[in-house]
């Protein structure tokens, strides 16, 4: 899925429903030391407009399948909360989100590493007639789970270009973080080029990454649709 997030909150009593495919070839698998090919299906999300300032949202890949090796599991479930800042260097919005991601693995069953997570992140976006910039910084921490009462520390990052087009709009992406190397985790970057598609209330994404790092995929497909309902 789309990894850089506008810093625009969905409107107030607006629910926006997103699901979507992820395929990885050559997955990093920092405490096995492995590759594996990656199947996300059902890679699932639903924003709620509490308030004209403050979005909730809940993100949950319902199916994580280990092609290489034949394991099926669920994901990590991610809850986090956006809330609107003061606009400035002329943007046309600004935003804090917060977040934590809950593991749904341990050492026994599953193909997460069973890190808690916990992030906060600066959104800033430029919407404009003929193109759209959106930028992510903020900070990481997740627990290392090869090492007792430890932690890792990083810094995120994420750029979008959108250009708008009538019908079909191409987009590029470039997000990861930086930060100390572990058994367990370290530096990631990820270049996505795909399409979006508007038509109403749905949206439809679709696009080919590929890793800047070691320890991310070699070669990515993703395809999602999201949509909006007043409730």
């Amino acid at each position: 899925m789309i990894q850089v997030e506008p810093a625009t909150l969905t409107a107030r009593r607006v629910l926006e429903i997103q699901t979507g495919f992820d395929y990885r070839n050559r997955c990093f698998l920092p405490v096995a030391e492995t590759r594996t090919n990656e199947l996300i299906a059902f890679d699932s999300g639903i924003s709620y407009g509490i308030a004209e300032t403050v979005e909730v949202s809940l993100f949950w890949p319902m199916v994580i399948c280990d092609t290489s090796r034949g394991y099926v599991d669920t994901g990590d479930v991610t809850l986090s909360a956006k809330f609107p800042l003061h606009r400035l260097l002329n943007t046309s919005a600004m935003a804090f989100r917060t977040g934590v991601k809950l593991p749904e693995t341990d050492e026994k069953h599953g193909l997460g590493n069973d890190q808690l997570e916990f992030r906060a992140d600066i959104l800033a976006s430029w919407i404009r007639t003929s193109y759209q910039l959106h930028l992510n910084a903020g900070m990481l921490i997740e627990d290392d789970p090869t090492a007792f009462a430890h932690q890792n520390d990083y810094m995120r990052y994420g750029f979008a270009f959108i250009y708008n087009c009538r019908k079909i709009t191409p987009l590029i992406e470039l997000s990861g973080r930086v930060g100390p190397d572990s058994p367990a985790a370290g530096n990631q970057h990820t270049l996505l080029i795909g399409l979006r598609l508007a038509h109403g209330v749905r949206r439809y994404d679709c696009g080919l990454s590929d890793t800047l790092a070691r320890n991310t995929h070699s070669i990515g497909v993703t395809v999602g649709i999201s949509w909006q309902k007043l409730i």
